[in-house]
C-alpha cells in the first residue's frame, strides 16, 4: 500500500507540478509584454523572501536595518515556517510587515504519504500571498534571501511584476555540505544539482549582494555572476558598539573573580563544531588552572557536550549559559578575556567590538576580518590543539592580550560601522530602482 502511494504521490506531484510550471511560464511571457513597473520617485516598497521565522526574532535594530534609516518605506517579509500549523501575520508600525506561511508537514495530505503534492501546494500558497502583497503594497523591488525555494519565488514574482529583483546571500553552501554532509534543500537530492540550481537562479537575478566578499569565491559563482555581486558589510546590533569602559564586568556576578574567561558564542550544532571548541579548553585547562569556559547558545549537541566534558573531567569549569539576548551578550563579551571561533560569523565582529581578542579558525570569512597577529590568531581549521596553543599565548601575556584587544575595538569600530554598512546597502538598491 505504501508503496503504491508513493508512486501516485510521485506521479500527481510530476502532473500538477507541470501544470503549475506551465501556468507561471505562461503569465511570466505575458507580463513580459507590458512595461516594467514604474518606481515612485524617493518611495521604495521591499518584499523580501526571508530564510527564518522574523516573527520570533525580532530586536530593535532589526527595524532600523528594514528600513534603512527611512530610505525603504515599507517593508514586507514572506517566508515558510516549518513550526506552524496556521499562517501568522504581524505589522509593526504600518511599515514592517510580517507573512509566514504554514508549512509543518502534519497535514491530512501529508500524513496521507503524499508528501511531495503537500509541498507542492504550500508552494502554490506562498506564491499567491507573495502576489497579492506585491499587489496590495504597492511593492517595487523584490529580494530573496537564499538561492532555493526563496530565491525561485523571488524569481518568478519579479518575472511576473516586471519588477528588479536582489539575492541576498546568507551562506556558502559548499562550505556548509563539507561541514555538515547535509545540502540546504533536500529536494534537490545531491549537492551537485543543487549546486547547477543555485547557479542558474543567479544568473537571472539583476544583483547578488551579501554583507561579506567571502561568499563570492564559491563554486556556484560563474564569471557573469561575481560581476553582479556587491557586499555592504557586516553589522551588528547597535547595543554591541557601546563603549567597553560602559559595560559591565559579571565575573563577581558569576563568583568568577580571579578566574581567566574563554568564551564560545553560538549554536550548539555540528556545523559550528562547538566539539573542537571543548577539546582546545581541555588542553588549555591543563596549562591554565583558573581558566573557566563561558558556551553562549544552545543546540542540538547540547547533551553530548556536556557527557564530552563530563568524562574529559572539566564539567565543573564549563558554564553552559543557554540563549541570551543582546544586551546580555555586551556584557559577556566585554567580561570574556578570549573568544573561540571555530565557526563565528559576525559574533567575530561583536566580539572585537568588545574589545575581546580572538583565537578562530581559517574558515568561513575569518581571514577577511581578523588580522592575524594583531587582533587574535588565525588557525588552520580543526587544529583545535593550533586554537588552545594560541589562546595560551594570549592567556599568559596580558601585554600581548591588551594590544590585541585596543586593536580589535578600533578595527571594528571604524571599519565595521552600523552607518557606512547602511549606506553601502542602499547604494544596491539604487542601481536596481534609482534615486
Amino acid at each position: 500500500m505504501k508503496t503504491i502511494i508513493k508512486i501516485i504521490d510521485n506521479l500527481a506531484f510530476l502532473l500538477f507540478g507541470a501544470i503549475f510550471a506551465y501556468l507561471i511560464f505562461g503569465v511570466v511571457v505575458i507580463s513580459a509584454c507590458f512595461k516594467k513597473r514604474c518606481h515612485r520617485e524617493g518611495r521604495v516598497n521591499k518584499l523580501s523572501f526571508a530564510v527564518f521565522d522574523l516573527i520570533s526574532n525580532k530586536y530593535e535594530s532589526m527595524f532600523e536595518d528594514a528600513l534603512l534609516n527611512g530610505y525603504i518605506a515599507r517593508h514586507c517579509y514572506v517566508y515558510l515556517d516549518f513550526n506552524n500549523r496556521v499562517d501568522r501575520f504581524e505589522n509593526i508600525r504600518d511599515k514592517i510587515f510580517f507573512y509566514s506561511i504554514a508549512a509543518h508537514p502534519d497535514t491530512s495530505v501529508y500524513n496521507s504519504g503524499l508528501t511531495k503534492v503537500n509541498m507542492l501546494l504550500t508552494e502554490a500558497k506562498m506564491l499567491i500571498r507573495s502576489c497579492l502583497i506585491v499587489w496590495r503594497n504597492n511593492i517595487n523591488l523584490i529580494k530573496a534571501h537564499d538561492p532555493h525555494l526563496l530565491g525561485l519565488n523571488g524569481l518568478i514574482v519579479a518575472k511576473l511584476f516586471r519588477l528588479p529583483c536582489v539575492l541576498h546571500l546568507n551562506s556558502d553552501f559548499d562550505m556548509k555540505y563539507r561541514g555538515t554532509g547535509k545540502i540546504s534543500s533536500p529536494i534537490l537530492i545531491s549537492r551537485g544539482l543543487e549546486r547547477f540550481f543555485e547557479s542558474t537562479v543567479m544568473c537571472f537575478y539583476n544583483l547578488i549582494m551579501a554583507d561579506r566578499n567571502f561568499y563570492s569565491q564559491s563554486r556556484h559563482f560563474s564569471k557573469k555572476s561575481a560581476k553582479r555581486y556587491r557586499a555592504f558589510g557586516v553589522r551588528v546590533d547597535r547595543s554591541h558598539y557601546k563603549d567597553p569602559a560602559e559595560r559591565k564586568d559579571l565575573k563577581e556576578k558569576l563568583g568568577l573573580t580571579g578566574n581567566k574567561i574563554i568564551l564560545y558564542v553560538g549554536r550548539l550544532h555540528p556545523v559550528k563544531y562547538p566539539e573542537d571548541v571543548l577539546k582546545a579548553f581541555g588542553i588549555i585547562k591543563k596549562s591554565i588552572n583558573n581558566a573557566i569556559m563561558l558556551m553562549v547558545g544552545d543546540g542540538v549537541l547540547r547533551d553530548s557536550l556536556e557527557r564530552m566534558a563530563r568524562e574529559e573531567g572539566i564539567l565543573d569549569s564549563i558554564f553552559f549559559m543557554g540563549q541570551k539576548n543582546y544586551e546580555e551578550l555586551v556584557d559577556i563579551l566585554h567580561t570574556a578575556d578570549l573568544l573561540l571561533a571555530p565557526h563565528g560569523g559576525v559574533t567575530l565582529v561583536e566580539s572585537a567590538l568588545a574589545a575581546t581578542p580572538i583565537v578562530a579558525y581559517d574558515f568561513d570569512w575569518h581571514s577577511e576580518f581578523l588580522k592575524d597577529g594583531e587582533m587574535g590568531y588565525i588557525v588552520p581549521f580543526r587544529d583545535f590543539r593550533g586554537m588552545a596553543q594560541k589562546a595560551i599565548d594570549i592567556l599568559t601575556d596580558e601585554t600581548l592580550r591588551s594590544g590585541m584587544a585596543l586593536r580589535c575595538r578600533g578595527v571594528s569600530y571604524s571599519d565595521y560601522s552600523r552607518e557606512a554598512s547602511m549606506e553601502r546597502e542602499r547604494k544596491v538598491y539604487e542601481e536596481l530602482v534609482g534615486r
